[in-house]
């Protein structure tokens, strides 16, 4: 197992990659990753669990939590999301303890496919690199953080 340690640009807190993965080995990091397939599938080893990402499936890797990628059949394509936990804090104090289930088996929810829908934009914004796309791709991160906070934080306590 290998610790990886994540270099951002000085400017830019957010870390994109759109790779074929043939295999990702074991490895960990303190900072969060969105797993996110775009075609094909991919098979994810978190910790003890193995998981089958088919496209559409996106997948958040709390910081520190051990994982792998392998490649299922054919070709692939998956949206590497990784950001600085250390700079997204200054939002969220408790970003490094939260811990994220973004990956259901079950049909499709809104709070799922607008959290699919914010990723995308992202991914669009990143992708034509317009003259502001780094501050548009910062405003956007935490807009995608306040909807994993209220929706998807294994950590986060109902009324009662």
């Amino acid at each position: 197992m290998l610790f990886e340690r994540i270099t951002y640009a000085e400017d830019f807190p957010i870390r994109i990659t759109v790779a074929d993965v043939v295999e990702d080995p074991l490895h960990y990091h303190l900072d969060i990753e969105f797993i996110y397939v775009l075609k094909g599938e991919v098979t994810l080893k978190n910790g003890y669990c193995h998981y089958r990402l088919r496209e559409g499936d996106l997948f958040t890797n709390s910081g520190h939590e051990v994982h792998s990628l392998t490649a299922g059949s054919g070709e692939n394509a998956v949206a590497l999301i990784q950001i600085n936990t250390h700079y997204f804090a200054q939002y969220f104090p408790q970003l490094s303890k939260s811990c994220y289930r973004t990956y259901s088996t079950k049909a499709e929810d809104q709070r799922r496919s607008r959290l699919k829908h914010l990723m995308l934009q992202l991914l669009m914004k990143h992708s034509a690199r317009s003259f502001n796309y780094k501050s548009e791709c910062i405003y956007l991160m935490v807009d995608i953080l306040k909807h994993l906070e209220k929706y998807f934080n294994l950590f986060a306590f109902d009324k009662n």
